[in-house]
């Protein structure tokens, strides 16, 4: 990606319990991830007040990027949206099932109807994240999840890039072009960005599909020792590190040329 690109897709960068503040304002949007609100109540404060500040905030799960996707783990929804609102999010991921398009529209639906008759003026916009095996499967879910109603964004995961093999090296970008065909009312956001992402951007940036993106690509290529776009965040999403090596922010400045808009 040439960093002399315009960047008209707004980026959220997600980091770390110890990098988040400085790792969020490298974008000009943020997505908050509620498995780390919950055990830190300096990172849900700190989402509240760029909400406040009139910062257009996401509020995730965060059971995928996190991988605490145990039962025992798993925020109910009544709680997740209870934070969204106490945190005065902007939009708010519903509820999906990795790889699953069956549970995903059970409990996207149970979600929204909740969401629906939850007595609250300042609920945020709703985004959907459909999920299938193949591109006609992933279509049909998302097009029963449209019919549900209140729908703002569509969310295409990033696991779409591993899963559907029917749509080249991009798949994602071919998804957009398909929603932006038949459902210009919808906005689109990619959750997550995979291996490809550098090029992935440019692509999407240039179809002018693609409103939005998170990603925890900066702590993955930061911290990574080998290769950075093969190191997951598992390991230091949950580290508390008040102090990051020299290494680590030098990587962080080396990419901030990329996401300039």
């Amino acid at each position: 990606m040439n960093p002399t690109i315009k960047l008209e897709i707004k980026l959220a960068h997600v980091g770390s319990l110890g990098t988040y503040r400085r790792i969020s304002l490298i974008g000009n949007i943020d997505a908050c991830l509620a498995t780390l609100a919950m055990k830190n109540v300096n990172y849900f404060n700190f989402y509240k007040s760029q909400a406040v500040k009139g910062r257009f905030v996401i509020l995730d799960s965060g059971l995928f990027e996190s991988f605490l996707g145990t039962e025992q783990e798993k925020i109910s929804q009544t709680k997740y949206l209870k934070m969204a609102i106490k945190m005065d999010a902007s939009e708010i991921v519903c509820p999906d099932s990795p790889n699953n398009s069956k549970e995903t529209f059970l409990s996207t639906r149970e979600f929204i109807r909740l969401w629906k008759d939850y007595p609250s003026h300042r609920k945020p916009a709703l985004m959907i994240a459909p999920h299938g095996q193949t591109s006609e499967e992933w279509m049909e879910n998302l097009r029963s999840l449209i019919e549900i109603g209140n729908i703002q964004t569509v969310g295409i995961p990033r696991i779409v890039n591993s899963t559907i093999t029917d749509l080249g090296p991009f798949p994602r970008v071919s998804l957009a072009k398909a929603i932006k065909k038949h459902r210009k009312d919808v906005y689109i956001h990619f959750l997550g960005a995979a291996d490809n992402f550098l090029q992935e951007l440019a692509l999407a940036n240039k179809t002018g599909y693609v409103r939005s993106c998170d990603s925890t690509f900066i702590l993955r290529y930061a911290t990574a020792r080998s290769d950075p776009l093969k190191s997951y965040a598992k390991p230091v999403l949950l580290r508390d590190n008040k102090k990051q090596s020299y290494g680590f922010w030098q990587r962080v400045n080396q990419l901030k040329s990329y996401f300039q808009n």
